[in-house]
């Protein structure tokens, strides 16, 4: 019985291994792929030109060069129609989303404790009103 269901999950002999792309849609895409990530590898490393910044810049330096290197290894599948490239095409890809979640949440934790911040120091400046007039 554990045969049975181990062998349907298996794809089946005739199934392509790779879906058809067109040449024109990849190109674009890579495109559009390599000029972000250039913007992102420009963006995090003037970021990460301070301490704080260095929090979100860091990661965008890196997706940043995620992003890149999937462009490039997508023109090379478009070239070459090498399954193995499409794979680490993606794999790259992932990796980019990946690190843009983890900007997502560490820019969200920074701009909560912000907010927090700036509500304690106005509550606080507002019950001490003799503390700015002279």
């Amino acid at each position: 019985m554990e045969q049975e269901s181990a062998s349907t999950n298996a794809p089946a002999a005739s199934s392509p291994q790779a879906p058809v792309l067109s040449n024109v849609s990849l190109y674009n895409m890579s495109r559009d792929m390599k000029f972000m990530g250039v913007f992102y590898i420009i963006a995090g490393g003037l970021y990460s030109l301070t301490i704080v910044g260095a929090l979100l810049g860091v990661p965008w330096l890196i997706s940043g060069m995620r992003l890149r290197d999937s462009g490039f290894s997508f023109d090379s599948y478009a070239q070459s129609g090498d399954s193995n490239l499409l794979r680490l095409a993606i794999d790259q890809q992932s990796r980019y989303f990946r690190i843009q979640k983890i900007i997502l949440i560490v820019a969200l934790i920074i701009v909560v404790f912000g907010i927090a911040f700036a509500i304690i120091i106005s509550l606080f400046f507002a019950s001490h009103p003799d503390l700015y007039r002279s």
